[in-house]
């Protein structure tokens, strides 16, 4: 099984599930997150671990 491929295909973000370019997307906690909600899911974890 080759990863080669993996930036070119599009991810769904695993929080708003708008499909991404794999490129585009941050991968945090083994799920995909693309930019717009990278810091929505940031915020939510910060509130949490307060």
């Amino acid at each position: 099984m080759s990863d080669t491929y993996n930036d070119i295909a599009s991810v769904t973000c695993e929080h708003c599930d708008e499909s991404w370019q794999n490129s585009e997307m941050t991968c945090i906690d083994d799920s995909y997150y693309c930019p717009d909600c990278v810091d929505t899911y940031t915020d939510m974890l910060s509130e949490v671990r307060r």
